[in-house]
């Protein structure tokens, strides 16, 4: 991985900034509170992934970006959708 960033002319301190933003990610989208947020960080993280293989011409390494950001979509529809219904119960 460290070597994927070098190659990729990121410093080495990114590394450390992409692991925390994807902690931070995945704690929010556990917490329904913060799900929303986790969510649409997820789907930023992923556009970025997609942009930086995109660019290098790694279009091999698509395939896992492209299933989390459709994931990500599916989840988010989902969460909206429940939060319409959730608000149409409530008298």
């Amino acid at each position: 991985m460290v070597s994927a960033f070098d190659r990729w002319g990121f410093p080495a301190f990114v590394i450390y900034l992409v692991g925390i933003y994807e902690l931070l990610i995945s704690i929010g989208i556990y917490m329904p509170k913060f799900r929303h947020y986790g969510l649409l960080g997820s789907f930023g993280l992923m556009l970025g992934a997609l942009s930086v293989h995109m660019t290098f011409g790694e279009f091999d390494q698509l395939y896992g970006p492209i299933a989390i950001l459709s994931l990500t979509l599916i989840t988010m529809v989902v969460e909206y959708m429940l939060r319409g219904q959730q608000a149409a119960d409530k008298p």
